[in-house]
């Protein structure tokens, strides 16, 4: 059964004018030093650039709209109360 498949996908195989094409869509990252081509690229909320998986935390890009938007606390062991990290 197996060599009678075989035989069988190679007499029905596409010729090459049918085969599948790579996509040209996608974006490169807008970092200089980085531009890879993402095509699943994220777009920041507050500068709309196009970033990739790599850069696009805000801080990632050093984002210039993004001043006080890290929100980021530790919760104190003692108390219970969040206390604000400060980068």
């Amino acid at each position: 059964f197996w060599l009678k498949h075989s035989n069988e996908q190679r007499t029905q195989a596409k010729p090459c004018s049918e085969m599948a094409v790579l996509s040209d869509h996608g974006s490169h990252c807008s970092i200089k030093e980085c531009r890879q081509r993402d095509f699943l690229p994220f777009t920041c909320d507050l500068c709309r650039e196009v970033f990739c998986l790599d850069h696009f935390r805000y801080a990632a890009h050093s984002c210039p709209k993004a001043g006080g938007l890290d929100n980021r606390v530790l919760v104190c062991p003692l108390c219970g109360k969040g206390v604000k990290l400060i980068p």
